[in-house]
């Protein structure tokens, strides 16, 4: 079996499993080489923006800025773990939202969604998916977890076109 071979073998491997290695492993390495990036991103935005019920209302300037500000805070964070990642730009992703919560007080699905907006518009900006279109997005759901004290929005991204093996 010629290193060529073996490699490749080991990429298939790392890809089928979906598990996405460590920045500095073999795996990552060979990964590299081979021109394929990880099938998994998983980026947390600390914190909530603002929902339509919570939001500044009656001034639209006001709401456009903590739009502006939730965005360029999501795009930091992202770019952050897209450059660790050494994730490529997705062109057909499924994306997995996951609203950790600080208390157990009753919410609102429709609110919490309406409040992704300005974040995916920064994971966009950072080079996490090509777009927030139906074109890129193939699916999207929802799920939501307790953390006493703790907000926060955890996006699990899974590429479904896995460049470098034809899937």
């Amino acid at each position: 079996m010629t290193r060529d071979t073996a490699e490749l073998l080991v990429a298939r491997a790392i890809v089928d499993s979906g598990v996405t290695p460590a920045p500095d492993s073999p795996g990552a390495a060979i990964l590299e080489r081979l021109g394929i990036t990880p099938a998994k991103l998983f980026v947390t935005i600390p914190g909530r923006p603002p929902t339509p019920n919570n939001g500044p209302r009656n001034n639209w300037a006001a709401a456009a800025a903590e739009r502006k500000q939730w965005r360029g805070d999501a795009h930091r964070i992202a770019l952050d773990v897209v450059n660790r990642a050494r994730w490529h730009r997705a062109d057909l992703v499924r994306v997995h939202v996951v609203f950790v919560v600080p208390t157990h007080g009753r919410r609102d699905w429709s609110n919490l969604i309406a409040s992704l907006k300005p974040l995916e518009d920064g994971l966009v900006d950072a080079g996490v998916m090509a777009d927030d279109s139906l074109d890129v997005i193939q699916s999207y759901t929802f799920g939501h977890r307790y953390e006493r004290g703790i907000a926060a929005t955890e996006f699990h991204v899974e590429r479904v076109d896995v460049p470098g093996l034809g899937l």
